[in-house]
């Protein structure tokens, strides 16, 4: 009789959208599915997940019954999310105001073809900065809280990407991004090309603007390597993206990377991809690139060791976000250590609430995080490799 299939092969096969059967036979212990879906759900995957298994009749009665609960209201709440994005689109959009939705509804709109295969806990706008000011402002002319002090408002879009806003009557968070991740990290990925590349796509019966495949692709890549590929699903999107990107355009790709200096970053990313989906279709140029960099190699079995085992990070719980290793320039990497010393967060200014607090945190900074975190705060990692 074969064993049950082990958790670091299910969860992989899960993610994939196309036909591909489970390996091996199902787990029958209730306790291990009780334990399973934990992980299932702090991957992102339990609607890929649900789809896959409500299937299988063999499994244990109180284990269906949950996946068919699971995934109704995983289906409810993205068909509710829906209605918020369109709902908001329309408020900011009534106001002459062009966002543009990515990540949640929108994404699995577009990479999966289906609202309700992703799970969505928030919604992502791009918007330039001072029409990130304005929607923040007619945001909270309907409940919504959050974001800095109109006293802090340009320093911290200055060293920030986002506002985030939050709803208490129902706890909704939309997230304002003028930039896709914060000054500190020094990725000069410029929105605005991106911006002039527009595609539409319907959600709710309505057509809403998205960002073309390939810049699409280099946000969620950068997106998930700034949380250190941490969450499955965020390798998912990228290799669905990539097998249904019909459109992607592979030149611009390469063009936004290295103008960004984020090749290693990128290739790391589409590495991980292909170690989901050992078919993924890449460029020879891509595979090229990856066996001229053999830390690519290196850093991709890493993190998915990582990802699949769900080893805890043993890095300062202040930067332990940033893999220094990803970047191939030294210069970025100094940026990097040098920026996140000196730049004030909203929390830091929430303690220190001076009108020259800006500047002058930035000196004071340093000392309090040397205090918070000692000698944690220079990791062993941010050596060069």
């Amino acid at each position: 009789m074969n064993s049950p299939v082990d958790h670091r092969v299910l969860l992989p096969a899960l993610c994939r959208v196309d036909p591909v059967a489970i390996p091996g036979p199902l787990p029958r212990s209730e306790g291990w599915w009780v334990w399973f879906l934990e992980r299932v759900r702090a991957h992102g995957l339990m609607p890929l997940a649900t789809r896959k298994l409500v299937v299988h009749q063999d499994l244990p009665e109180t284990v269906l019954a949950d996946l068919h609960a699971r995934r109704l209201a995983d289906a409810s709440r993205s068909l509710k999310m829906v209605q918020e994005l369109l709902s908001i689109q329309g408020l900011l959009g009534s106001s002459g105001l062009r966002p543009v939705p990515f990540k949640g509804v929108s994404l699995a709109a577009s990479v999966y073809g289906d609202v309700t295969l992703r799970t969505s806990t928030d919604i992502d706008l791009i918007l330039s900065p001072d029409e990130a000011i304005k929607a923040r402002s007619l945001l909270k002319k309907e409940g919504f809280v959050g974001g800095p002090t109109a006293l802090h408002e340009p320093a911290y879009q200055r060293a920030n990407n986002e506002f985030s806003l939050f709803r208490p009557s129902d706890r909704l968070i939309v997230e304002l991004q003028w930039a896709i991740v914060p000054r500190y990290l020094s990725i000069p990925l410029q929105l605005g090309p991106m911006l002039e590349h527009l595609v539409s796509v319907e959600i709710g019966g309505q057509y809403i603007p998205a960002l073309a495949d390939d810049d699409l692709l280099v946000v969620l890549l950068v997106h998930a390597a700034k949380h250190r590929w941490e969450r499955l699903i965020w390798i998912c999107d990228i290799a669905q993206l990539v097998t249904r990107g019909h459109a992607l355009a592979w030149d611009r790709l390469f063009d936004t990377m290295r103008r960004s200096r984020i090749e290693r970053l990128v290739l790391v990313g589409l590495r991980l991809a292909r170690q989901l989906q050992a078919n993924l279709n890449l460029p020879d140029e891509v595979l090229r690139l990856m066996h001229a960099d053999p830390s690519v190699e290196r850093r991709a079995r890493q993190i998915w060791s990582g990802v699949i085992d769900g080893n805890p990070s043993r890095h300062s719980p202040l930067i332990s976000h940033i893999d220094l290793g990803l970047r191939e320039d030294m210069g970025d990497r100094a940026r990097i250590l040098w920026r996140l010393a000196v730049t004030p967060t909203q929390g830091d200014w929430d303690q220190w609430d001076h009108p020259q607090s800006a500047f002058a945190y930035g000196l004071h900074r340093p000392w309090r995080l040397w205090k918070k975190y000692g000698g944690r705060v220079v990791p062993s990692w941010a050596r060069p490799t």
